[in-house]
């Protein structure tokens, strides 16, 4: 999975209007005059739209959800400082397939209305920001490995929500469908990505049982406070957010703290940091002591700190 760079659009919050979810509570989707978009969007889409697409073309959205990033990681990302709440808008839809050169790709506009970007609001739910997304290899959001999508999991998280793929390097290699992870979302039950992830799938979303399902997949972003050192406390590579349950942890897992924490693996609990390298797991709250610089206080409590005292 590629990284990508959010970049800035041209659309202001009135290019927009908006379309509300049946209990009208959450935006679920956005129409934009084909007339008020930039030349080079208004240039390619034109002589590829429907007779009538031509007046408007439409995207659809996920459900919104509360801005995670801090402020610095808002600046560090360029995104407003006002964004409170975010969607994540998906490539639209039209009649006929689009064709995009990859010099078209790098328009921001043009990437956010065939690949799909973030939509940023303020408190009020206000539009603030449309940031794209461009795959490039050091982007901004970073993708942990690939991990595996379970059958079952394609409708529970909802057969509507799936959106053809549009990135010509997962074409090719056979995905068809696609869907944003939201933060924190839980899917069967478990938390699958803590920063939001997406999900991919090689069949169509109704199909059941089909061989192409053992193929897909799923990326959880990588947290922004992992990747600046807070890692494995014996290896310091990046820890994972898992359920990895294989070989020696079909039985769970247990916190590398447990003497401190007495944390194990539970119906509540089947994701923990995992380092895969050295087949360490720590719990969530232990965890968030690591990031604190808790490290050394963590090791001293369990009579794990060897170094000598000055």
């Amino acid at each position: 999975m590629p990284s990508l760079n959010l970049v800035a659009t041209n659309f202001r919050s009135s290019d927009f209007n908006f379309e509300m979810s049946g209990d009208g509570g959450d935006i679920s989707g956005w129409s934009v005059k084909v007339e008020t978009l930039g030349f080079a969007a208004r240039r390619l889409l034109t002589p590829q739209l429907h007779e009538s697409e031509k007046d408007a073309i439409k995207g659809a959205v996920s459900e919104a959800h509360h801005v995670t990033l801090s402020e610095e990681e808002l600046r560090d990302l360029g995104i407003v400082r006002e964004a409170r709440y975010f969607v994540f808008s998906y490539p639209i839809v039209t009649a006929q397939e689009l064709t995009v050169s990859t010099k078209d790709s790098q328009i921001a506009d043009v990437a956010f209305l065939v690949f799909g970007g973030y939509m940023y609001f303020d408190s009020d739910m206000v539009l603030k920001d449309v940031r794209a997304v461009v795959p490039t290899i050091d982007g901004g959001l970073r993708f942990g490995p690939p991990q595996k999508w379970m059958p079952e999991w394609t409708l529970d998280a909802g057969a509507d929500r799936w959106r053809p793929v549009t990135l010509p390097s997962l074409r090719k290699l056979g995905v068809r469908y696609f869907t944003w992870l939201r933060p924190d979302e839980i899917v069967n039950d478990s938390v699958l990505c803590r920063s939001g992830g997406f999900a991919y799938i090689f069949h169509e979303p109704s199909e059941i049982g089909v061989l192409q399902a053992q193929l897909d997949i799923y990326f959880g972003l990588e947290d922004r406070e992992v990747e600046h050192g807070k890692g494995c406390p014996q290896c310091s590579r990046i820890l994972e957010w898992s359920d990895y349950n294989e070989g020696a942890y079909e039985g769970g897992w247990t916190c590398e703290y447990h003497e401190t924490c007495a944390q194990a693996q539970t119906d509540e609990a089947p994701l923990r940091w995992f380092c895969a390298h050295c087949q360490l797991d720590v719990c969530d709250g232990c965890y968030a002591r690591l990031k604190t610089g808790g490290a050394r206080r963590l090791l001293h409590d369990t009579g794990a700190d060897t170094g000598s005292a000055a």
